[in-house]
């Protein structure tokens, strides 16, 4: 038996990383369920935010099919709401009710959700956080460098490639 029955794994996912997967697989390790909550889906800009709702939705999809998780994960959204942490925390609880812990680095996200939600905070070793940093990755697909191919998932890569930042 795991120790937690669900746990929740937030991110903004701008793209979705070795070092979310390094993350995600920490929380299924010990959770029977894990709620993706992708953030900031009221938010797209080219820079921070390039890809929507639905783009970073379809690349955990692509994840959780490749990997074989479909049974133990699922996916869900929340909006930003600059000044109001209670209502940002309540919509996340509110898609998932059950969930004991959260999974994550983002101090703001952890704090909020233990004050709000009373979760348990679990925060695995960071993965090569240097090369594996969602703005880095971004700069150099933006950029039209190599290398941003081995910071993601082997099985987004089709899918990254047809999406230009500044199309996404």
């Amino acid at each position: 038996m795991k120790q937690y029955q669900e746990v929740l794994f937030i991110g903004r996912f701008q793209p979705l990383h070795l070092g979310h997967l390094d993350c995600m697989e920490h929380a299924l390790s010990t959770s029977e369920r894990v709620t993706v909550v992708i953030g900031s889906i009221n938010l797209v800009d080219e820079l921070a935010n390039p890809w929507t709702y639905a783009q970073r939705r379809q690349m955990w999809e692509r994840v959780i099919v490749e990997r074989g998780w479909g049974e133990r994960v699922r996916i869900v959204g929340v909006n930003d709401y600059m000044d109001d942490d209670e209502k940002w925390a309540k919509e996340i609880l509110v898609q998932a009710p059950e969930a004991e812990a959260v999974y994550g680095h983002n101090q703001w996200t952890n704090d909020t959700l233990a004050k709000y939600g009373g979760l348990v905070v679990e925060e695995p070793g960071l993965l090569r956080r240097e090369e594996l940093e969602g703005t880095l990755i971004r700069a150099i697909m933006r950029e039209g460098k190599d290398g941003w191919e081995e910071r993601v998932p082997t099985e987004l890569h089709e899918l990254l490639r047809g999406w230009s930042l500044n199309q996404a």
